[in-house]
């Protein structure tokens, strides 16, 4: 090559080290102008094209390099730095790959392969590499943190400190390798050791936005808010729009009760990244607040939280009623229904409201809880079947039949809870003859004919159900034919696979198992998603910051949901431990039937029907029992809670939920009302005593009680009010069982604004697990277990 374009080529490297890019480009194509294939040109204006965000064009030159010279390992390493930028992962691992085959001790090569072997999951691999790098160099930092960020992840924290200890001891200068440790260290549940760490990290570089989002986050689990923002709002000062940062911020801003301040910080976040844990904070942000919901620039953002979903569509169900009904065309039609709805289907606004797409996402996900959208619902679904039966069913347009399809799957869900007169059902029984005639007479079915049955009566209990199921339908009489009929049908299959593990033999238990036989509890269409753990210890550790926590550890868990209902919460745990085996348990086959169609998806999860009080015999221990809603319906809570503890392993953990008798005391005075009027535990009866419930008397008397979720549908408020047995208790009892059995108590789940309440009141409580405290907490704030007592246990090591 002419020593013309050797300089050339030289005084390109050097303006390339300098960072003086734009002549390095201009001179590396001049070289190649005269000689296309020299091979470092072209490797390096590829890695130039990297540092430009340009990597499409680094792939093509470094690729032209390596076809004219396929065994120069700085080429692979270069593309498959090109192809990792890129997202094309297989691609980088091959390049990675075959860098180090040609050059075995190419640690650089090693730690590129580790980091996108670790990004793909694949964690052993990601291991083994790491391992081989420091086997090499054992000084190398940046194995020591990738191989710590694959052991965190499988929750094997010691050793991850470990390796980031040691990467601080060999670059004790280093803010980055600090701030790993602490992370890795609050994961460990070493929270004081983590701050420190954090602020080690800050000393080194005090404009580390990372730095200070973590030590925000960790002194916001200590319970030091202010200074919690204090850091987090310098981190985003030193990088706006920081998602971990507004995230932490936002979880600061809860626990302190301020939902208007969490929600903003929460929405920027969304918009700049999203992720699962954010979404979730979202949902968990207008549970608390529901009244934040009508917000217009929440709207598109509920849409989306309550279809994909986000979170439990029940615990969105206030907010998005309270954004639909700020449409004023909402509005004009409640206060016509609630006035007698008078011709209500000539209304203008019920165009507006049949197009409503939240409304209709809200109608197919959960109950409706608001009464005066329940009353206008029942007003339209009433003026709907008149107008119907005036015209013989042929008046609907596609969008009114798809609204209708919504109402009717809306009907389903609620266990057809909202109130109709006999007028109403002496059409809808015509309506069912003249199905029956169009199917015998082989005539074509008008489609607004089965959503209008739909929204009085299960499709699954007309005798022509079958032929409906096998019939071609637009897509929302679709759906709510596969609700009503195909689900139901796929429901009775699976009954007829359930193993029966424990004999059902005690008599309140046959009782219960009736009530759940006649109302499976509760209705549910989407299950929450979940973050994915390691392991049961990781969780809990999360759960309760300042606890020590110290269980089995193990990625291989067994797992027992006792008394898992209609299979939303067995899900949910499933997918929160997918190396876990979970077995779900319950007294109801219809309710394990309705958990088994549901969970078809989720592979983890073993199904049987059994009773508590049996379990003890099936010959099997578990790391995790979780029994939440169901001890309290045994004639004996205390005895199945002892049954359960006896196939808990030593060091593994429960999670219970128990009624509060301070809690309970509105549906104790609701319930000797409910007799005093002789409503009895049947569907017209639970109907009629609800409207007469949210009447203006009783409904102020009443107003928890009709403010509940269990308010909302058939089968919910059976259980809520009707209830065929049912224990309450207090924390004292509690206290003493906990001290008898040796268990030791980890804390309760309630809203952080709670849990910050309790400790500005009892702050020498640091870990907030006295329950004598609680117990005087709760005494002054008596609506504080509402839900129930949800807590956690951890049985000794023996």
């Amino acid at each position: 090559m002419p020593d013309h374009i050797e300089q050339m080529f030289a005084k390109a490297v050097d303006c390339h080290q300098r960072g003086q890019l734009a002549q390095a480009e201009g001179l590396y194509r001049q070289v190649l102008a005269a000689v296309p294939h020299h091979l470092d040109s072209l490797n390096l204006l590829g890695v130039l094209g990297m540092q430009t965000a340009r990597n499409e064009l680094a792939v093509e030159l470094i690729g032209k390099a390596i076809a004219l010279n396929d065994n120069v390992p700085d080429f692979h390493n270069n593309i498959g730095e090109a192809f990792r930028r890129l997202g094309r992962p297989n691609q980088a691992i091959e390049h990675f790959t075959k860098a180090i085959n040609l050059e075995p001790a190419f640690i650089e090569a090693q730690q590129n392969l580790g980091d996108v072997l670790s990004a793909q999951a694949r964690l052993d691999e990601a291991a083994e590499i790491y391992s081989c790098i420091l086997r090499l160099k054992p000084d190398f930092v940046a194995a020591h943190r990738g191989l710590s960020t694959v052991l965190r992840r499988q929750a094997r924290l010691d050793d991850a400190i470990k390796h980031l200890q040691q990467a601080v001891d060999f670059a004790p200068g280093s803010p980055q390798a600090h701030n790993d440790l602490g992370i890795a260290l609050r994961e460990r549940g070493r929270l004081d050791e983590a701050v420190a760490q954090f602020q080690r990290a800050l000393s080194l570089k005090q404009d580390f936005p990372e730095a200070h989002s973590n030590l925000g986050n960790a002194l916001r689990e200590r319970g030091q808010l202010d200074v919690a923002a204090e850091h987090l709002g310098r981190a985003l000062r030193l990088q706006p729009g920081f998602p971990a940062a507004l995230h932490n911020l936002a979880l600061v801003h809860l626990a302190a009760g301020r939902h208007e301040q969490a929600l903003a910080h929460i929405l920027e976040s969304l918009k700049s990244q999203e992720v699962k844990e954010t979404k979730a904070l979202f949902v968990r942000c207008l549970k608390e607040a529901p009244f934040l919901g009508a917000a217009a620039d929440v709207r598109p953002f509920l849409l989306r939280a309550l279809s994909e979903p986000w979170g439990r569509p029940s615990e969105l169900v206030g907010s998005v009623e309270r954004q639909i009904k700020a449409n004023p065309a909402v509005k004009q039609l409640i206060e016509l229904a609630a006035g007698g709805g008078k011709d209500l289907l000539q209304r203008p606004e019920v165009d507006i409201l049949i197009v409503d797409d939240l409304l209709k996402c809200l109608l197919t996900s959960a109950p409706v809880s608001d009464f005066s959208l329940e009353r206008l619902l029942t007003w339209l679904r009433s003026a709907l079947l008149r107008s119907m039966m005036e015209a013989d069913g042929q008046i609907w347009d596609a969008l009114r039949l798809d609204f209708v399809s919504a109402l009717g799957r809306q009907c389903f869900i609620n266990d057809y809870v909202f109130i109709d007169s006999e007028w109403e059902r002496e059409c809808v029984e015509r309506l069912c003859s003249r199905l029956e005639s169009f199917l015998r007479e082989d005539a074509t079915v008008p489609a607004p004919s089965i959503v209008m049955v739909a929204c009085y009566k299960p499709l699954h209990s007309l005798a022509c159900a079958d032929a409906l199921a096998q019939t071609a339908w637009p897509d929302g009489v679709d759906a709510v034919v596969a609700q009503q009929i195909r689900e139901p049908a796929a429901m009775r299959q699976l009954r007829l696979t359930l193993p029966r593990i424990a004999t059902i033999t005690d008599g309140v238990s046959l009782l219960v198992r009736r009530q759940y036989e006649e109302n499976p509890y509760p209705s549910w269409v989407k299950a929450a998603p979940s973050d994915e753990w390691a392991t049961i210890e990781a969780y809990v550790r999360n759960l309760f910051p300042l606890v020590h926590v110290d269980g089995p550890g193990g990625k291989d868990a067994t797992i027992l949901v006792a008394g898992c209902g209609t299979g939303q919460q067995s899900v949910e745990t499933a997918q929160r431990f997918p190396h876990a085996r979970v077995l779900a348990v319950d007294i109801s086959v219809a309710s394990l039937g309705y958990a088994m169609v549901r969970a078809t998806a989720v592979s983890n999860i073993e199904y049987a029907q059994a009773d508590i009080l049996a379990l003890g015999t099936i010959g099997r221990s578990f790391d995790l029992i979780e029994a939440t809603g169901v001890l309290h319906h045994l004639a004996d809570p205390m005895a199945g809670w002892r049954v359960l503890l006896s196939i808990l392993r030593p060091g593994g953990f429960m999670h219970l939920g128990l009624y509060s008798k301070l809690a309970r005391r509105e549906v104790d005075a609701a319930r000797v009302w409910i007799a005093q009027r002789g409503y009895r535990a049947v569907p017209d009866d639970i109907r009629r005593c609800r409207q007469e419930m949210m009447a203006s008397e009783a409904g102020a008397r009443f107003a928890t009680i009709t403010r509940s979720p269990d308010f909302t549908s058939t089968s919910a408020c059976r259980d809520l009010l009707f209830h065929v047995q049912e224990h309450q208790l207090t924390l004292r009892e509690i206290e003493r069982f906990l001290a008898d059995e040796g268990l030791v108590f980890l804390g309760f789940e309630l809203e952080s604004s709670v849990l910050e309440r309790y400790r500005s009141r009892f702050a020498r409580d640091i870990e907030m697990t006295q329950l004598d405290k609680w117990h005087l907490f709760e005494t002054e704030n008596p609506h504080t277990f509402g839900g129930m007592y949800q807590f956690w246990i951890q049985k000794p090591r023996q």
